[in-house]
């Protein structure tokens, strides 16, 4: 079973950033392996999650060749997170 692990961090922005330079900034690099969701805003706090596909290699027993190999698997990676801007706070949700 999958354990959650709660981070607090203190966050300052550099100069005066709107609401909107906010989220934006969230999203702005989002690609194919690794993007940003906004699943709620409001004018207290942002929270989404940060989602990282990538490629481990796994040992599988491969039972025509009769040993194990190294095989490239794809897995997806969420941490959620929650920003406080007026607070200066951040929350960070994850297993590590």
């Amino acid at each position: 079973m999958s354990t959650q692990k709660m981070s607090f961090y203190s966050i300052r922005f550099k100069g005066e950033v709107t609401w909107s330079e906010i989220i934006s900034n969230l999203v702005v690099n989002n690609s194919e392996d690794s993007y940003c969701l906004i699943n709620e805003e409001s004018d207290l706090y942002i929270s989404g999650c940060y989602i990282v596909r990538i490629l481990q290699n796994q040992t599988q027993y491969n039972i025509e060749s009769a040993n194990f190999e190294s095989v490239p698997v794809e897995r997806t990676k969420v941490l959620k997170f929650d920003i406080y801007p007026l607070k200066e706070r951040m929350i960070l949700w994850g297993n590590k």
